[in-house]
């Protein structure tokens, strides 16, 4: 990088100090396309790393809920926890965006993780319809379809 940036500041000082207009031209263009690419990239950084903290956060926030209630842990003043556990997917998704579709490494780690995860879920999901004693239909449909959808996605990343 030091090498690079010694040229650069080399071939730089020889074009201004020649008498060519063009050259003097050229080397600020391609000084000028350098700042710019350099400035996207961290832009694009930027941007994908937001991305992925706005994604954790709303996958932990729509998380915790169906935790406390597979433990039953969770406290009835608070109302229905399904209604808090709306963001997951769309934190998933947004986490997802960040990947850029060139990225196939970690296109691959991303959905082995998320598959993974989805496997996990699995069995919570089952435990609760099995200790579902206090839960109306709507909610053992529900619980019954999530536990299939996590299967059938972690099935179809496998």
């Amino acid at each position: 990088w030091i090498c690079r940036v010694q040229g650069l500041t080399n071939e730089i000082s020889a074009a201004l100090s020649s008498r060519s207009p063009r050259a003097r031209r050229s080397v600020t263009l391609s000084t000028q396309l350098q700042r710019a690419s350099h400035a996207r990239r961290r832009l694009q950084m930027r941007v994908q790393g937001l991305l992925l903290l706005v994604g954790a956060v709303l996958v932990l926030w729509g998380v915790v809920p169906l935790l406390l209630v597979s433990l039953n842990l969770w406290p009835p003043t608070l109302g229905t926890p399904f209604f808090y556990a709306c963001p997951l997917p769309v934190g998933e998704l947004v986490a997802l965006m960040a990947l850029r579709p060139t990225d196939a490494k970690a296109i691959r780690t991303v959905l082995a993780t998320l598959a993974s995860i989805l496997l996990l879920f699995v069995p919570i999901f089952i435990y609760v319809l099995a200790a579902s004693k206090g839960l109306s239909t709507a909610h053992v449909v529900f619980f019954a379809c999530l536990g299939a959808l996590c299967a059938g996605i972690a099935a179809g990343f496998y």
